[in-house]
């Protein structure tokens, strides 16, 4: 019988322990707890330290979309997808403000300029081509600089990956003048 030493026998288990913890948090079923998890852990963390800064100390802010933004003119009524010149404008007095990054936790997987619905003798995208030069032009600029960082979502079987915008082919694209 081959005798195996307490000491050998105890990292076996914490070596089968981290594989299967580890198999376990990669499950695809459970890959909704991971947003959850950091969700968490940030209330966690405002619990027990509290705030780091005073709000007009900060040197965070926090630019939000939300249902208030939905129900406000120009975005009442109007699909996101054509949000994009607002949303511009607004990267680009963020970036002139002196931000040192902008993080967008949204994705447009699709532009308005991209749409194949007939309309007059051509298609919608091509008669609003140049719709989303605004965007595209803040995005450009910030991500020249290394300012800009893109969000992160998984849509049925795509993931669209959360990256640096200098590192997406179109960011680094010149744009001409209009």
């Amino acid at each position: 019988m081959i005798r195996v030493s307490r000491r050998l026998r105890d990292a076996g288990f914490v070596l089968a322990i981290a594989i299967f913890s580890s198999a376990l948090i990669l499950a695809p079923p459970l890959d909704r707890l991971r947003g959850l998890s950091i969700d968490i852990l940030t209330m966690l963390r405002w619990r027990v330290f509290g705030s780091m800064h005073k709000p007009e100390q900060s040197p965070t802010i926090v630019v939000a979309l939300d249902e208030e933004t939905y129900r406000t003119p120009p975005f009442a009524g109007t699909p996101a997808i054509t949000w994009t010149s607002q949303i511009g404008q607004v990267l680009t007095a963020v970036l002139a403000g002196g931000a040192k990054v902008v993080g967008f936790d949204i994705v447009f997987p699709t532009s308005i300029e991209q749409s194949e619905i007939a309309f007059g003798d051509g298609t919608l995208g091509a008669r609003l081509r140049g719709f989303d030069r605004d965007f595209l032009r803040a995005l450009a600029l910030g991500a020249r600089d290394g300012k800009v960082l893109l969000g992160e979502a998984s849509i049925a079987i795509f993931r669209l990956c959360r990256r640096r915008a200098n590192a997406l082919p179109s960011a680094r694209a010149p744009i001409s003048a209009p």
